[in-house]
């Protein structure tokens, strides 16, 4: 029998496992990532570069939460490994929370003051909290800081949206894309909804579908083609877009609820069935419960439908739409309160 392998063996094989997972992960196979850094974790379960990947892979499937749960306990672990609170405060970004977003890039900076993508973070927290002048400030700093980088100007334009003003938002946004080397999509996305709040929505419509067609993997922009056509009132073309973006994968909110919506005005049996997708996935969401709930009680389930309706207006009381939905649906269940 031969000798049982010695720590060297243990961690050239680690590293080999780890360098296989990133390279999986970077080429767009994030499944087999997880696989491979699930193998390190069972030899290792405190592997920091294991770790990192392992959520990395996490988010890459569409699982923020998992993904939190791994970052954060690499965090607590680690409190001065300033990746960890890099990846955290990405992935709380990601999941909608800024100000935990804030905190973990609040840490990031605190280890490593110059790194632009933590500022960022920041900057677009202090957005979502009507901190327009320290956003301002840390999107002159980007500029000055990093021109090469397209994240002082995707700042200004997110300010200048935020403000109102939509032509500098275009203009910011177009600044940005030059200097972008990123294929995800997202910068073209933002530039191409503020240009519809101008009134150029099927120009952009037109420029985002060029640049689809040179990646036709992206789903998101997919999706936002969609939006913009229902927005513009091509609503047989928005589902269209929303059906392809569906085949191809996507799942997120906006696509399933305003499909449903444009199958129910259509008169297609399928709007409950996705509907009902989108309520699972956001049970709390003022838009998807009006237009599930509406469905429903258009489709004769008054009493599946109502209480949807009546937690829509109770989380967005201000929405005119879902007061009227609720009242029609209580006028049909014989005026009941």
């Amino acid at each position: 029998l031969g000798n049982p392998p010695g720590k060297e063996h243990i961690l050239h094989l680690l590293l080999g496992r780890l360098a296989l997972a990133d390279h999986q992960l970077r080429n767009g196979h994030p499944e087999r990532a997880l696989e491979l850094t699930d193998e390190v974790m069972r030899i290792d379960s405190d592997s920091t570069e294991g770790q990192l990947v392992k959520g990395s892979a996490e988010l890459a499937l569409g699982d923020p939460d998992a993904a939190r749960e791994t970052f954060a306990a690499l965090s607590a672990a680690e409190p001065d490994n300033w990746q960890a609170h890099f990846r955290l405060a990405n992935t709380e970004r990601i999941r909608g929370d800024a100000p935990a977003a804030r905190a973990s890039a609040e840490q990031v900076l605190r280890l490593n003051p110059d790194y632009a993508p933590a500022v960022a973070i920041v900057a677009a927290a202090d957005i979502a909290a009507g901190r327009l002048d320290a956003a301002a400030d840390r999107a002159a700093w980007l500029k000055t800081r990093y021109p090469a980088s397209p994240a002082g100007y995707e700042l200004d334009g997110d300010l200048a949206l935020r403000r109102g003003n939509f032509t500098a938002a275009v203009a910011a946004y177009g600044a940005a894309l030059e200097r972008t080397q990123s294929s995800d999509g997202r910068i073209l996305v933002k530039k191409s909804e503020a240009r519809a709040r101008i009134g150029e929505g099927k120009a952009a419509i037109a420029d985002m579908s060029a640049w689809l067609a040179a990646h036709p993997e992206n789903l998101p922009v997919r999706v936002a083609i969609g939006v913009l056509m229902q927005q513009t009132g091509d609503g047989d073309s928005a589902v269209g877009a929303y059906e392809k973006a569906l085949a191809d994968g996507a799942d997120d909110i906006v696509l399933l609820n305003n499909l449903a919506w444009l199958y129910f005005e259509r008169k297609d049996p399928r709007a409950r069935e996705v509907g009902q997708r989108a309520y699972e996935q956001a049970p709390d969401n003022p838009s998807v419960l009006d237009t599930y709930g509406w469905i429903l009680v258009n489709q004769g389930d008054i009493a599946g439908g109502l209480p949807m309706l009546a937690k829509a207006a109770q989380l967005a009381p201000d929405v005119t739409a879902i007061r009227e939905h609720l009242d029609a649906a209580r006028s049909m269940s014989d005026g009941s309160p």
